[in-house]
């Protein structure tokens, strides 16, 4: 590829970002389906409550390091095609800097936010995954408050859920949480909940299967409805400028 001006990278772009985020999309969709293998379809009857219950919470912790740690390998490939339309090739040595700029989470975002817009609760959202992840990793699933402390977070983390919701006499929306009533001649609506979760020191990181559920469809709705509109404005936008120049 000559450079990104030129008719081909108009026509591979797209289908290479097409690809990175589908992979994307299916790495969390293997972290949903080892919740629910682990969750519903391992027998208790042989093993004891208590061992399975540990054994539940290290599967959770997996999940949720397999989740930020699969992010990061996407924004290793989203600059890759970056680098494509905005150069017109990837050099090797490019794809290796790339490659190992993955192992530090805060560099990756930090050089991907400099090209595309990611707005600031996001971008803390994801943060913060990485400070569970390194403690998982590292500190044996318990939160060290040096981890996030020197980066001016305190453990806090919020995510989005999906929640059946409906509106009560004085407009005010109302999650419906069952077993509830709804008022006289009101249906039931889809909304987004936020939902917060902080953490102590020393205390050990544990997450609901329900909760790392919804924190997938949050990664999920983050790449569909976040990034990818960002990506495609960002790179028609170099498109457009290289045409013209």
């Amino acid at each position: 590829m000559e450079n990104a001006a030129n008719p081909t990278a108009k026509i591979l772009y797209p289908r290479f970002l097409i690809q990175v985020f589908e992979q994307a999309h299916e790495w969390i969709r293997r972290c949903e389906v080892s919740l629910d293998i682990c969750d519903n379809k391992i027998s208790a009857d042989k093993i004891k409550k208590e061992d399975l219950e540990n054994f539940l919470q290290w599967n959770r912790n997996n999940v949720l390091r397999e989740l930020i740690e699969s992010f990061a390998f996407f924004l290793t490939e989203l600059r890759c095609v970056i680098e494509l339309v905005e150069v017109g090739t990837l050099a090797p040595e490019k794809a290796k800097e790339f490659k190992k700029d993955s192992e530090s989470f805060y560099k990756q975002l930090k050089t991907v936010k400099e090209k595309i817009n990611i707005f600031e609760e996001d971008e803390l959202f994801l943060h913060v995954m990485n400070d569970l992840r390194n403690c998982i990793s590292h500190d044996r699933g318990l939160a060290i408050k040096d981890k996030w402390e020197k980066y001016g977070r305190d453990g806090k983390i919020k995510f989005p859920r999906i929640a059946h919701m409906f509106q009560d006499s004085s407009g005010r929306w109302i999650e419906a949480t069952p077993p509830c009533t709804l008022p006289e001649n009101t249906g039931l609506s889809v909304g987004i909940i936020y939902e917060e979760k902080q953490f102590k020191e020393f205390e050990e990181i544990k997450f609901e299967s329900k909760q790392i559920l919804d924190i997938c469809m949050a990664m999920h709705l983050f790449l569909n409805t976040k990034i990818a509109p960002a990506v495609d404005e960002s790179l028609k936008t170099v498109l457009l400028k290289n045409s013209s120049s």
